[in-house]
């Protein structure tokens, strides 16, 4: 029995004043494991690069400037530019919110289309938020035209500002300076003015190899039509976008936009506009001597 006033040790190296183990602490006991780092995987666990861990498929709202986000449908950290954010209305339904402005904590997803056509089919939606939640069948369709309106809008601003060229001769022009950052080509163009068109951007970024000039970014996901119609000028085949003022954040619109469509879904749009093209009346434009065709 212990003697009074003097407490049980609960281990024998426990620090305590005349029990003769030192009282600098408590040493391991050989029974219980030092604690070991978690495992690679686990909740605890950093990301394999070192960055900041995962925080989950929700943010806290558009305020949230979490430099990466993961994707639902690959469960992958990636940069927010690459993704694309989701949100749930009131009504539990699911809208993309591109400038992620909207309110309400969002969901993310790759920027592609064949991935939130995946999320669709596997009903990611509603276990990402946790609620009931409802995807429209065109969601992907509607992620696909704000995007495209995006890269529009962008052009239709610097049409504006006068740093974008319409027309063969002027984007010829600007091709061949190398000055041109951006080379948007309608679709259902003529295979030999696009042949023409490609001749002087290599031959403009060529020339500017000296100066660190690259050939422009090629852009080629709009019809004549969708391309006058943003523009204000008819039915425009080629344009180019002059270096300088807000030219990065259109070709970085321009590369989102590609990414998203793939290049299955581009060739299909291909095909669909030549279809629709009267016959003989194939991406011809009007040049100087040339016959009236469609005009830029």
């Amino acid at each position: 029995m212990a003697k009074r006033g003097r407490p049980l040790l609960s281990h024998p190296n426990e620090p305590y004043p005349g029990n003769g183990a030192p009282v600098t602490g408590r040493e391991p006991d050989a029974g219980l494991a030092a604690s070991e780092p978690p495992e690679a995987g686990s909740r605890d666990s950093g990301p394999p690069d070192g960055g900041s861990p995962d925080k989950g498929p929700l943010d806290k709202g558009p305020g949230d400037r979490s430099p990466q986000r993961r994707c639902i449908v690959t469960r992958v950290s990636r940069p927010v530019d690459d993704l694309i954010r989701f949100v749930r209305t009131p009504d539990g339904t699911v809208v993309p919110d591109l400038r992620r402005r909207l309110p309400g904590r969002g969901v993310w997803i790759g920027a592609e289309r064949r991935l939130v056509v995946e999320a669709q089919r596997r009903k990611l939606f509603g276990r990402a938020f946790k609620a009931d939640a409802r995807a429209p069948d065109d969601l992907a369709d509607q992620v696909g035209a704000l995007l495209r309106r995006s890269v529009l809008d962008r052009l239709g601003l610097e049409r504006k500002a006068g740093r974008l060229r319409l027309g063969f001769t002027e984007v010829d022009r600007l091709l061949r300076s190398g000055d041109c950052v951006l080379l948007v080509t309608a679709i259902d163009a003529a295979e030999d003015g696009v042949r023409k068109i490609g001749q002087a951007a290599h031959a403009g970024g060529h020339a500017g190899d000296h100066s660190g000039r690259r050939t422009p970014y090629a852009c080629r996901a709009f019809t004549t039509a969708e391309l006058g119609l943003a523009l204000g000028r008819g039915n425009v085949i080629h344009a180019a976008l002059q270096r300088g003022g807000a030219s990065d954040a259109v070709i970085a619109s321009c590369r989102r936009l590609d990414r998203y469509m793939g290049p299955a879904e581009t060739a299909d749009r291909d095909v669909t506009a030549r279809k629709m093209e009267p016959a003989g009346d194939s991406g011809r434009e009007s040049r100087p001597g040339g016959s009236a065709g469609r005009t830029e």
